[in-house]
């Protein structure tokens, strides 16, 4: 019982001690107190504020079978708009008919309220592939999530086995079952190998 006793005593002495010295370091120091964080402001607008997300990710299921993801290296988005300025995109679209479409371009926009993309090349053409080996190439891309199309103004290349396809203008499906070149089509059909 001596023992317990004396060593509730010494524990206590300590405890008393650490605190002593605690205070003390604490008054002759006082910029350490006053680390506390700073509350936000109450008047400042947070619809002006834009986000950064690195490694920004975004993926849709329409219920149909068909979905596609979003993925870019960054993304500024503006939350007032639903808009979202994106860098490094790659876009995937996974068709009803098992056709899968990946489109990679430099830079782009999201509308999260209209389902909108455009994407642009930085001075490079935006790259659209399928599983079942078209390619297509454009200076720029729009992709419609509602009409589920992909559509451009500019000069575009579609290629696969066999044949290659320039124009000006363009509206494909999403799936590239069906495309439609409005403007100067040239077709250039090569032989198997």
């Amino acid at each position: 019982m001596k023992y317990a006793a004396r060593a509730k005593i010494l524990l206590a002495s300590t405890v008393i001690t650490l605190l002593s010295v605690s205070a003390a370091f604490l008054i002759r120091n006082p910029g350490l107190v006053s680390a506390a964080p700073k509350k936000i402001k109450p008047n400042v607008n947070l619809d002006k504020a834009e986000v950064v997300i690195d490694g920004f990710k975004f993926a849709r299921n329409d219920g149909t079978g068909a979905n596609w993801k979003l993925t870019a290296r960054e993304a500024t988005m503006k939350k007032s708009t639903g808009k979202a300025r994106l860098t490094d995109l790659e876009a995937v679209y996974n068709a009803n008919n098992g056709t899968v479409l990946t489109l990679t371009a430099d830079k782009g926009t999201y509308d999260s309220k209209t389902k909108r993309m455009k994407a642009e090349g930085n001075g490079k053409d935006v790259v659209v592939t399928s599983n079942n080996g078209y390619r297509m190439t454009s200076p720029s891309l729009a992709w419609d999530g509602v009409q589920r199309e992909l559509t451009t103004k500019d000069k575009v290349v579609l290629s696969g086995r066999n044949i290659k396809i320039e124009g000006k203008g363009m509206v494909a499906r999403s799936d590239l079952q069906e495309v439609r070149i409005t403007n100067g089509v040239k077709t250039i059909f090569t032989q198997s190998r």
